[in-house]
């Protein structure tokens, strides 16, 4: 009788154990994909759409520009407000060469691109409000 009910005792341990195990292999699992996800998302070379949020915050639109056409050589088109974000990096290409442009007395050049400045903004959508201070930022940098 002590010996069946040692053994039941030991049968528990053994369950408990066991289950034990798996839990931890599953647990294992979920934290090596998410590891992989985030090794992943951190050597990307695509920029995600909080990043180049961050980029319009700190008002690096060079980052913008350049993180569309990362994106978009690396086949990222993007949803309805990344392309927004694309609008503004499409907007201040333009208006850096109008005013590179202009600085050069090249019109006709410099015309063209203030056309594309203009076919840009809408494609800005709700961000268009930078706009204006992508302007001063330029006339900033070429005063100095």
């Amino acid at each position: 009788m002590e010996n069946k009910t040692r053994e039941k005792r030991q049968n528990v341990w053994i369950g408990i154990l066991r289950g034990a195990i798996v839990l931890t292999c599953i647990a294992l699992v979920i934290v090596a994909i998410f590891t992989i996800k985030e090794y992943y998302d951190t050597f990307s070379a695509t920029y995600s759409e909080k990043g180049l949020y961050w980029a319009l915050e700190s008002e690096n639109y060079y980052r913008v520009a350049e993180g569309r056409h990362v994106n978009l050589a690396e086949g990222h088109p993007g949803n309805a407000s990344m392309k927004e974000y694309y609008g503004v990096g499409k907007y201040y290409e333009a208006a850096v060469f109008y005013y590179a442009y202009r600085a050069v007395e090249d019109e006709k050049r410099a015309s063209k691109y203030r056309e594309q400045m203009e076919a840009a903004l809408p494609e800005t959508g709700s961000l268009s409000m930078v706009k204006d201070r992508i302007h001063e930022q330029i006339e900033q940098f070429l005063a100095d």
